[in-house]
């Protein structure tokens, strides 16, 4: 009962990374962090629920590039350089 988040409730043990540059083949680097959160208030516990991390693949044929170190990259584009969640919650 309560605020519930709803990839704690569904995923305890994935720590759910929606910003990650090392499965992220967009960005470069090292930061991962769980920036997106899907929320919600409810007087009972839910009946079932479900969450799911969208967006983790590249558009295909789609690409850019970057300039990192002085170097020029060709990087795929994903949707976002987040990765979404879409949860499913039946009250």
């Amino acid at each position: 009962p309560g605020w519930n988040d709803s990839w704690i409730v569904c995923q305890k043990k994935d720590p759910g990374f929606t910003y990650n540059a090392k499965e992220n083949q967009m960005l470069l680097g090292y930061l991962k962090n769980r920036l997106d959160r899907i929320c919600y208030y409810s007087k009972t516990v839910p009946k079932s629920i479900s969450v799911l991390m969208v967006g983790k693949e590249p558009i295909p044929n789609v690409f850019y590039n970057k300039k990192s170190r002085g170097t020029l990259k060709r990087l795929p584009v994903l949707p976002s350089d987040h990765f979404g969640l879409v949860a499913e919650l039946q009250l």
